[in-house]
């Protein structure tokens, strides 16, 4: 059956989205502010193709959507590589809040904020795509773990200041920024493994 062939279907589609919307609001004790015109946009255009309509319904996606994205991008990449998928979310929380196209005043892109060198090396070739990077991110960081024989503080401030900083230090080196990093990982880690 096609949106063309039965007219009302997608009006219908769209009616029980806005409710799983609103029941998920209800659960999760937020509002999701959607276009006010967007439920009638489609009323007049009976015949569009289903190409027509998966378009214009991408340029209304809520910021929700983007949520979903990236959830999903980090349990692929949580499954790909073996790590913690709670972990990954505390790295992309203190990384880039779960913006996939945050960018550092240093350069680094991304949910889980890759250089470009980095994400070179790791086959990112998009480093602002969720999955890409999420995927990259947990990659390196599963490689900093087994350098420092599964330390996760090490591993943590190797992934922020680098592992040659690290090395160095003989553990987290003196630095405000990757000692708040860690914590501040470290922290998000325990309350989202507490929660279960």
């Amino acid at each position: 059956m096609s949106f063309s062939s039965n007219p009302n279907l997608l009006e219908r589609v769209l009616q029980r989205i806005s409710s799983i919307d609103q029941r998920i609001d209800s659960i999760s004790g937020t509002k999701n502010e959607t276009n006010p015109s967007s439920k009638t946009q489609f009323e007049d255009n009976n015949s569009a193709s289903f190409q027509n309509v998966l378009s214009q319904l991408r340029g209304n996606l809520t910021p929700r959507a983007s949520k979903w994205v990236v959830e999903d991008a980090i349990q692929k990449a949580g499954i790909s590589t073996g790590i913690d998928t709670d972990l990954i979310k505390s790295i992309v929380n203190a990384e880039s809040g779960g913006d996939s196209n945050a960018i550092s005043s240093a350069g680094a892109k991304g949910l889980m904020q890759l250089m470009d060198s980095t994400a070179n090396d790791l086959g990112v070739k998009d480093p602002f795509d969720p999955h890409q990077n999420a995927l990259g991110g947990a990659s390196y960081l599963k490689q900093q773990l087994e350098r420092f024989d599964g330390n996760l503080l090490h591993a943590l401030a190797a992934y922020n200041a680098g592992p040659q900083a690290v090395e160095e230090n003989n553990g987290i080196p003196p630095y405000k920024e990757t000692i708040d990093y860690v914590k501040k990982v470290e922290s998000n880690y325990r309350k989202l493994k507490n929660k279960v």
